[in-house]
């Protein structure tokens, strides 16, 4: 009996150790952008809950490659993460990033969560009024 005690509660710490670091942000972030960034560099991560239209993913292409070549030419975004919160995943990203619709594009810099968006021209200006700040 003192046994199955002692399993019941190690089965409740486990579960609440393992619950609460679905919810970790720091964690999620440092997993979505993998190895840490050079200082400036900007990392996207695209929030989706199914597969996103080919219009989609041909604007924000469009939109990264006009930053990359004419703003952020010295220090391009190099990093672009396509995530389906449908699918299985180590975090609950709806939770820790607030997500409500899709697609949400998230910007991070230093592991620093930068700005949210919903379409790839809001990425284009957001950059180019941090440019002329």
């Amino acid at each position: 009996m003192r046994k199955l005690g002692s399993l019941i509660v190690l089965g409740v710490l486990i579960t609440l150790i393992s619950g609460c670091g679905e919810n970790n942000r720091e964690k999620a972030i440092a997993y979505l952008l993998g190895t840490p960034r050079e200082s400036d560099e900007i990392s996207i991560v695209v929030f989706n809950d199914q597969k996103l239209e080919d219009s989609f993913v041909r604007d924000l292409q469009t939109n990264i490659d006009y930053i990359n070549n004419h703003i952020r030419i010295k220090d391009p975004i190099m990093n672009v993460n396509l995530i389906n919160v449908k699918e299985y995943n180590p975090y609950k990203y709806e939770n820790i990033f607030d997500l409500k619709t899709y697609p949400s594009i998230i910007l991070f810099q230093n592991e620093e969560l930068l700005a949210q968006f919903h379409e790839p021209k809001e990425i284009l200006e957001y950059v180019q009024n941090e440019k002329d700040k």
